[in-house]
């Protein structure tokens, strides 16, 4: 329930609510403090609930 209420794309009061993506088991323990900007790049497939991803900061 909670995946759906975050994936669903909505509008409430006239504010629109993109949908929150999450991402599970990243280990940030070495990760550089000074990034600014992420992109996060799926693996796409048809009907899946999860899918695995590669994270770019800079």
């Amino acid at each position: 329930m909670a995946h759906q209420a975050f994936l669903c794309n909505h509008e409430k009061d006239g504010i629109r609510f993109d949908p929150i993506l999450i991402i599970e088991d990243m280990n940030l323990i070495n990760y550089n403090k000074d990034i600014e900007n992420i992109i996060v790049l799926p693996l796409r497939t048809k009907r899946a609930d999860g899918a695995p991803v590669t994270v770019v900061g800079w």
